[in-house]
């Protein structure tokens, strides 16, 4: 018994540092279009080079199956828990991280095996440039940035917890922007609209 609990353990710590090291790449790799969509792809290009072969990927896959599916079974034996207000936020903002996970894998599978498009940038962003799935979509993405850096911070202590948020607050307006074409331009592609 004692050896499947240090099995789970291990998988439990070594999936979290994958996870983590593959959700800070990607949030950088979102931040490069604040300088232009041309350095973004190509900083993605270089990333997916890395993890898009066929067992880093499936690794990924099987690591976010493995979170997810143990988040839910957390949250599900908390759930009639009594908690203080700021409690409450911290499992609002786990559910609400699952429940983009989810959504957010999905979409991307859905997107290269039935749409048999590349799921890059503009496969994100397209909801958000047609009315009014943009409604959706705006707080989609917001609220994923400032949830995880909610929860990152939920025991840290109240100095280092307000500067972790207010990154994440400011990160997240400023990917918003990037997104939504405050700095520049950016014409997506009809054949990314014509899914909406």
């Amino acid at each position: 018994m004692n050896t499947i609990k240090n099995y789970y353990g291990l998988i439990n710590k070594m999936s979290l540092l994958l996870l983590g090291l593959f959700v800070f790449i990607h949030i950088f790799n979102h931040l490069m279009l604040v300088i232009s969509i041309k350095e973004h792809i190509s900083f993605m290009e270089n990333f997916r080079f890395i993890y898009r072969n066929i067992y880093i990927e499936s690794i990924l896959l099987l690591s976010f199956l493995f979170q997810i599916i143990k988040s839910i079974k957390v949250i599900w034996h908390e759930r009639k828990k009594r908690r203080t207000f700021f409690e409450k936020l911290i499992f609002i903002s786990k559910i609400y991280l699952i429940y983009f996970l989810i959504n957010h894998i999905s979409a991307v599978l859905f997107g290269r095996i039935v749409f048999n498009l590349d799921t890059n940038i503009y496969y994100a962003i397209a909801g958000l440039y047609v009315f009014p799935y943009s409604l959706y979509f705006v707080p989609y993405y917001f609220l994923s940035i400032i949830c995880l850096f909610f929860y990152f911070s939920r025991n840290k202590k109240s100095y280092s917890f307000y500067t972790i948020n207010s990154i994440g607050f400011i990160l997240a307006l400023v990917l918003l922007f990037a997104l939504k074409s405050t700095f520049y331009d950016i014409n997506v592609p009809i054949s990314y609209l014509n899914m909406y």
